[in-house]
């Protein structure tokens, strides 16, 4: 593992130096708290993906044969690492989703009413650079582990070469603002007003009925990004 501290940079000024990266995943402590908030996270280009779709895994896009959660624990086994205590406790590993739907991987259920929309079940990125930030010192740092390089001598060689490419994108980037554009809209839901109307009372006369007694109504809203 290469750690390299920086000056200290607002977690957002950092994201938007590093917008433009692929699969940018910005977990931020936006309240501050020094026992529940202490941390930000910022990771982007990562050097594989699990995801799982249909019940079906796959690292990198080839399939994965068995239980999706088995397949996983083989995937992050691989790439385990020592942690630093003097370091925020993420140092490098999968961030990514766990939709609603990966419980059929746990379940035998009915298929949902509604599709997902190719939206996969999950989707885990493995990230071997986190930029890291404490909140209550001010203090901020590259983590680089090496991963996905196996050979010890490659994985510190490739662990410091990261952390360098990642200092320089924060030196030398634009920090894109907000109304650059990379911006959604407009934002358009799948329910009109008066359907939602419509289901909110159906689910009101299932509750008098007895037959419900706690529902979620929920609308998908989508838009198209702007690059």
């Amino acid at each position: 593992m290469h750690v390299h501290e920086l000056q200290w940079i607002e977690p957002l000024t950092a994201m938007r130096c590093l917008s433009h990266q692929v699969d940018l995943t910005f977990l931020d402590s936006a309240a501050r708290h020094d026992l529940l908030d202490r941390y930000s996270y910022l990771m982007c280009d990562p050097f594989g993906t699990h995801s799982v779709a249909e019940r079906v895994a796959s690292w990198n896009g080839d399939t994965l044969p068995g239980d999706p959660w088995e397949a996983l624990r083989k995937v992050l086994a691989r790439y385990s690492q020592a942690q630093r205590p003097d370091l925020p406790p993420f140092q490098g590993g999968a961030a990514g989703f766990l939709a609603y739907d990966l419980n059929r991987t746990l379940e035998r259920l009915p298929p949902p009413a509604i599709s997902g929309q190719h939206v996969p079940d999950s989707v885990l990125h493995l990230y071997d650079v986190v930029v890291s930030f404490d909140h209550r010192d001010h203090r901020c740092w590259i983590v680089s582990t090496g991963w996905p390089e196996q050979d010890s001598a490659r994985r510190s060689e490739r662990a410091r070469r990261r952390a360098d490419e990642f200092s320089t994108l924060l030196a030398t980037a634009t920090p894109r603002s907000d109304g650059d554009p990379g911006t959604a809209g407009p934002w358009h839901s799948s329910f009109s007003r008066e359907c939602y109307m419509a289901a909110v009372r159906r689910v009101i006369d299932l509750i008098l009925a007895g037959d419900v007694f706690q529902a979620n109504i929920a609308q998908r809203f989508s838009a198209r990004l702007s690059s």
